[in-house]
Order: C-alpha cells, then structure tokens, then sequence
C-alpha cells in the first residue's frame, strides 16, 4: 500500500525519527538527560496508546459483524454516528476510546509542541484523508492479523515490544506517531486510519503479511 494518507503537515517540525530498531530507547531507562531522550519515550509511549485502541477496536469489528457497506456510506457523508453503527460500537464505548486518543494525542503535543498547531491547522482545513477501501475490502484479514500481534489479548500493548523493535516489523516511527495523531481528527474512523497508517510507514515479514504493497 502506498502512503495514501494526505496531510497538509511539515514532518520535518518534529525533528526526532527513530528509523531502525538500533536507534530506539528502552522504556525502563532511568536517566534521561537529553531532551531528544525525552522526545522518543514521549513518542513511543503515545504510540502504545494509540495502537492499543486500535488493537482493542480491530477485535470489536471481529466480534460484532461489522458492515463494511455501512461503514463506507458513512465515511463519505462523515456521519459519525453511522461510523459508530456500521461498526456495532456504542457511543460510552466509543467515549472510553477517544478519551484515550485524546491522552496520547497529548503526550506526544507535550513533547513536540509545534505539532499541536500543525493538528488545529488540519482540523481547520479538514485535511485529513485516508484510503479507506483496501481495509474495507480485506477486513476480515486485517481482524485475523490483529489476533496475532504480540501484544493482542494483553490488555495493553507492550511498550518493550515497540522499543525493541520484537514484533517482526519495523516503522518509521517518528512520521507513524504523526500520522496516528492525525488519524483522530474524524475520530470514529481511527481504526481504519490506523491501518492505513501501519501499512503506510511500517514493513517487514509480519507487515507484508496484511499490507498490499
């Protein structure tokens, strides 16, 4: 799949890019002097949040007969509550979930202030498109995938998983916490856009499995 996801951002205001499993940090790292440090445990730490909702709504769409045809209707009329339908999600639930987008949004504002302009900006615009159609033709693969995910079933993703780069695959880290964080602007179709993100900036065996390429 190719980066099909549109932003009208500068990735280069965030200035931090973990491109290689030899570059990354250990979340048990006790002493953090440089602010560089700070940047990437902020970054990975945001990313576990954000692929955890994900993880956590991939099993709900298994688990609920999801209606793809639905989904796809409500996307482009950008019908929230359609979104929340097609996907057989209640709004409570979908509460606890964005309210925990929000919390990883945050973390990663907090380390990289400008980004957070850079997102009102989008929102303003209404900038943010993904290609919604390779998920929605293949979802039942994308929901296979999803069980077999290091961290699936765990109640939280491991953060070691990501830091250590132990999954099978390896991202560009820095642009792929970006993108996840412009995933929320149309908050019900972050999995989705989650998706398309991970297929986007990570690779490798375990990547190519699900990703058209």
């Amino acid at each position: 799949m190719k980066k099909v996801i549109v932003i009208a951002l500068s990735i280069l205001v965030f200035g931090i890019y973990l491109t290689s499993c030899d570059q990354s940090i250990s979340p048990d790292q006790t002493e953090l002097t440089q602010g560089e440090d700070l940047g990437k445990k902020a970054m990975l730490e945001s990313i576990a949040l954000f692929v955890d909702v994900r993880t956590e709504m991939t099993n709900i769409l298994g688990e609920r007969d999801f209606d793809a045809d639905m989904f796809r209707n409500a996307y482009l009329e950008k019908n929230e509550k359609g979104l929340l339908e097609a996907m057989k999600i209640t709004e409570k639930e979908w509460e606890g979930f964005n309210d925990r987008l929000s919390e990883a949004r945050s973390i990663l504002f907090e380390a990289n202030p400008t980004l957070e302009s850079e997102f009102d900006a989008l929102v303003l615009s209404g900038g943010a498109v993904c290609d919604i159609e390779p998920f929605l033709e293949n979802w039942k693969e994308y929901v296979e995938f999803n069980k077999k995910l290091p961290w699936n079933n765990t109640g939280t993703i491991s953060l070691g998983k990501i830091a250590s780069c132990e999954t099978g695959f390896d991202c560009d880290w820095a642009v792929y916490a970006v993108v996840l964080g412009m995933c929320t602007i149309y908050p019900p179709a972050y999995v989705v856009c989650a998706w398309v993100a991970f297929c986007s900036y990570c690779w490798g065996p375990e990547a190519d499995i699900i990703c058209l390429r």
